[in-house]
């Protein structure tokens, strides 16, 4: 979400909806991790992966995968992942064939979704907002009020 707003901001979004004390920083994501949503959102990379390299990752940050090997490389380009694993995932991928805009359109219109929110309003500290202008407390004394304003227009 983070990368999205980023660089759909400058590109003219001026609204969206989304709890921000969930959403990190921009400037604090990952190296990484920053690169492989952006390939994602901006759908560009050097090698046209940058599908299967996001879902590998949004696999492992969901507790769908055991591990991830330590190697200095990159860990979607591992060698020590298994072969058959491997061999899978190339036959899965390669029987994929590449949608359409059109299509993909259809797809997102598709989906229905409802979201809940279950985290508590953030309440204002005391005295650490501003009055509403409009607002008048304590007791009202409309007549006092009203003769005020007919004073006023006379």
């Amino acid at each position: 979400h983070s990368v999205f707003l980023h660089h759909a901001v400058p590109k003219g979004l001026n609204m969206a909806l989304l709890e921000a004390g969930a959403v990190p920083r921009y400037e604090d994501l990952d190296a990484e991790i920053r690169t492989i949503c952006e390939e994602m959102v901006l759908n560009r990379s050097a090698d046209g992966d940058h599908l299967q390299r996001f879902l590998a990752l949004a696999s492992f940050r969901g507790n769908r995968s055991v591990c991830l090997p330590v190697s200095q490389r990159p860990w979607w380009e591992s060698v020590s992942r298994s072969a058959e694993g491997a061999e899978t995932q190339k036959g899965v991928l390669s029987k994929r064939k590449p949608s359409t805009a059109e299509e993909q359109r259809a797809y997102w219109a598709s989906l229905r979704s409802s979201v809940t929110c279950s985290a508590a309003a953030v309440q204002p500290a005391p005295g650490a907002s501003q009055p509403h202008p409009c607002s008048v407390r304590g007791t009202v004394r409309t007549e006092e009020i009203l003769a005020k304003v007919l004073a006023k227009s006379a």
